[in-house]
């Protein structure tokens, strides 16, 4: 665990946290289900970022506010989902093998299931 600063622009928090680096590959995939529109051009984002899960001083995830639930997505229409948690990240996602940067912010997310959970 480590200690973590700037969960967003207007928060701060000391809680301990999980940090993991992800690398991330954005793009059309073959045999999707999505619009034949939607990444036609073939080309991709890849970039790696990283982020930490906090937790409360429990070990148990820490609960996002009420105003960024309020931001997520809602589209687990025939499932169930898990509370919404914060997601700390770095200021900025490192693209094409760290060459270029894309700015990030913190955020939250949550786990969906379908019908048998």
């Amino acid at each position: 665990e480590k200690e973590t600063s700037n969960v967003d622009e207007n928060t701060t928090s000391s809680l301990p946290s999980v940090g993991y680096r992800l690398y991330v590959d954005i793009g059309r995939e073959d045999g999707t289900w999505m619009d034949p529109r939607w990444g036609a051009s073939g080309k991709r984002i890849e970039f790696t970022i990283d982020v930490d899960f906090l937790t409360s001083d429990g070990g148990e995830a820490s609960m996002a506010s009420g105003d960024v639930v309020k931001r997520m997505v809602k589209d687990n229409f025939g499932g169930t989902s898990s509370p919404v948690y914060v997601l700390n990240s770095s200021p900025n996602a490192r693209l094409r093998g760290g060459f270029d940067k894309m700015k990030c912010q913190g955020g939250a997310y949550r786990i969906d299931y379908g019908q048998g959970g």
